[in-house]
């Protein structure tokens, strides 16, 4: 941005030009390229992808823990991290506060652990899409791009949740919740 910036302004030389998505800016449906394709606006749409993932969505930084239903004595957790363009998901639950029965020893918490990449979280046909109440399924990567930060945040971690519960994660037994 800062080089189409200085580029632009050089020299009084240059016009800013129209913005959007390809499909935005009324490229016609044959156009010939420079590199001798001839497309229309699809030819730009993985430039798109790139921006959007790189620009927009390159800053996250989501790191989000819960507990319930008491924090001091926590009978599930839940936490969700981003790491670029990667969603990290864990869940825990305290199998006998969740069913009552004791449990052997070393398998009284379940861990579930699922990455998945923001393409796919939010990908409209997406089957987790809307299978948790908080997951709002219209909400693409988009507009999750053009979000307030707090508003991402909310997105992203009902769509993990979503996301867990519909293809669940890698399981293991661990001590303690949040471990």
């Amino acid at each position: 941005m800062v080089i189409a910036e200085a580029l632009l302004g050089w020299g009084g030389r240059g016009e800013e030009g129209p913005a959007g998505w390809s499909g935005d800016i009324n490229i016609p449906e044959k156009v010939k390229w420079s590199s001798g394709t001839v497309a229309g606006p699809e030819y730009l749409a993985d430039e798109d992808d790139e921006f959007r993932n790189e620009v927009l969505l390159g800053d996250l930084d989501i790191d989000h823990e819960s507990y319930g239903p008491d924090k001091d004595e926590p009978e599930s957790g839940l936490k969700v991290v981003t790491r670029g363009h990667t969603v990290e998901i864990t869940e825990w639950t305290d199998i006998e506060a969740a069913n009552g029965e004791e449990q052997p020893e070393g398998e009284k918490i379940s861990k579930q652990y699922a990455e998945v990449e923001l393409d796919e979280l939010f990908d409209p046909k997406g089957v987790h899409r809307g299978s948790y109440s908080g997951d709002d399924r219209d909400v693409s990567i988009v507009e999750l791009a053009s979000m307030d930060e707090e508003d991402r945040e909310k997105a992203i971690v009902a769509a993990a949740i979503a996301y867990l519960a519909y293809h669940g994660g890698d399981e293991e037994f661990v001590n303690e919740i949040g471990d």
